[in-house]
């Protein structure tokens, strides 16, 4: 090879690796500055998400309180319609027909005892039910008989598995106007699943996840389960504590990276 050929070749390498370092050192500088840029950006949204998620995971809670005021109010509307049927000699059976005719129309359970327990007056059917005031016996309905002992005024129960079926209710009661007894007003909890549905965690996450955001996650403090929306698929979540963004973005020479921010969000 002569000498010429030698200095050309030599040169061709110099300047190919040249090339080669020029374009590696532009990649991680690239994609460093995409790093930065999305752990900035991205520590802007977990903090928006965190506070989207705390207001997301608070509104059925609240819209369930004010929906147990509503009920509270019924349930003594109830209450006085029974003392006074009953005071004009009202049939139990006319008093019966009275409270299934609303009950029905607004989709409710509404049953009155007597100062036993026993649920004489009723709009559905649950036999001859029973209150009892023991927890092991009725885990769920014994908390109602403070009712009849005059402990309570009115009780507030979060949606619950009932002691005569499986289905889920919640219920409100509150005590006799005329003599100790439980006025009660149930629903059935299918509104909590649409409020958790359409106005809850999921909805929210699920909303996020799209476009540069390819996935939300949202752990509890030891990340032992997480909801999460990552091509449109929701699981089920915990807590409100630690919040993961993901995003896909894309540096100036072509490439595209994925960008988890990870943060802490303590709890209220």
């Amino acid at each position: 090879m002569s000498l010429r050929s030698k200095i050309a070749l030599t040169t061709t390498l110099l300047v190919l690796a040249a090339v080669v370092v020029t374009t590696l050192l532009q990649t991680i500088a690239g994609r460093q500055a995409v790093l930065e840029q999305a752990r900035v950006g991205g520590d802007e949204i977990a903090d928006l998400l965190a506070r989207a998620t705390a207001f997301a995971e608070d509104v059925p809670s609240l819209v369930e309180e004010e929906i147990a005021e509503q009920m509270k109010v019924e349930a003594t509307l109830a209450a006085h319609l029974v003392a006074l049927g009953e005071e004009a000699g009202v049939s139990p059976e006319r008093i019966e027909q009275a409270l299934s005719e609303t009950a029905g129309r607004f989709g409710l359970e509404i049953l009155a005892t007597d100062g036993e327990g026993l649920a004489y007056l009723t709009t559905a059917d649950i036999g001859d039910f029973r209150f009892l005031n023991d927890p092991q016996a009725q885990p769920q309905a014994h908390v109602f008989y403070r009712l009849i002992d005059g402990e309570a005024a009115a009780v507030v129960q979060e949606a619950r598995k009932r002691e005569v079926d499986d289905r889920v209710f919640k219920y409100v009661g509150v005590g006799g106007i005329d003599k100790p007894r439980i006025v009660q007003v149930g629903i059935e909890a299918f509104f909590l699943e649409r409020l958790e549905e359409n106005l809850g965690l999921t909805r929210l996450v699920s909303e996020l996840a799209g476009g540069q955001v390819e996935e939300v996650q949202i752990f509890d403090g030891s990340v032992s389960g997480a909801r999460s929306a990552g091509e449109r698929t929701v699981e089920h979540s915990l807590a409100r504590v630690v919040r993961l963004w993901r995003m896909r973005t894309r540096c100036s020479c072509g490439r595209q990276w994925t960008v988890d921010v990870l943060r802490g969000v303590s709890q209220r």
